[in-house]
């Protein structure tokens, strides 16, 4: 069995289902009690502790956000041998590193045999067809892969003219996506997002190091 997360307003509905099961109980203990419109409480038998409302008690309730305000976050970065090489690519093709390996690590996490549901491969996470276009034999080994990556996220920025989020946005979505909408597709928002906030941090990092 796979277990979905719910989600806040997935648990809230999962408690209202639960609360109904409850008031399911109580009412059935007592339906015998119910004399012409009138409930008795039988003797010798306790009365019921008043109900907890899961769905009030939950109003107005805040999410967890992991990536708020006082929560500890530790940046994690690639082996020694694949940062090495995203460093290598990312010069290669002329773009900035620290925003090279926020895009590996958020397209697979580091992980070079990464396959997507929708196909795309390796570390870069390049759909075949791109990845043949761009000259890759072996989409699995991680120096051709994130060669390729590099060049086409260095293409990407050529064509919108320097434009970081519209170059992700079409590394993520791709570039008729991008066009058709005329911007930023709305899924591609977070992604954007992501990617620009680690390279943040990977040069914060960087430089703290120095």
């Amino acid at each position: 069995m796979k277990l979905q997360p719910r989600g806040l307003y997935g648990a809230i509905q999962r408690m209202r289902e639960l609360q109904d099961r409850i008031d399911l109980v109580a009412s059935m203990s007592n339906r015998d009690a119910v004399v012409q419109g009138t409930q008795q409480t039988p003797k010798n038998v306790p009365m019921p502790k008043p109900e907890f409302n899961f769905g009030e008690a939950l109003k107005g309730a805040i999410p967890f956000n992991p990536m708020g305000a006082g929560v500890e976050r530790t940046l994690a970065r690639p082996s020694s041998g694949v940062l090495g090489m995203i460093q290598s690519a990312a010069s290669k093709a002329g773009i900035d590193p620290a925003l090279f390996e926020a895009l590996v690590g958020r397209e697979s996490s580091f992980n070079p045999q990464a396959v997507s549901i929708s196909g795309a491969k390796g570390l870069s996470q390049l759909m075949p067809r791109t990845a043949e276009a761009l000259g890759v034999t072996d989409i699995f080994d991680p120096s051709q892969n994130l060669n390729a990556g590099a060049r086409y996220l260095a293409q990407l920025l050529r064509q919108y003219s320097g434009d970081k989020q519209m170059a992700l946005a079409a590394y993520n979505a791709g570039p008729g996506t991008v066009d058709q909408v005329g911007g930023i597709p709305d899924e591609s928002a977070g992604y954007v997002r992501d990617v620009l906030t680690r390279a943040a941090e990977i040069e914060a990092q960087s430089k703290g190091g120095q």
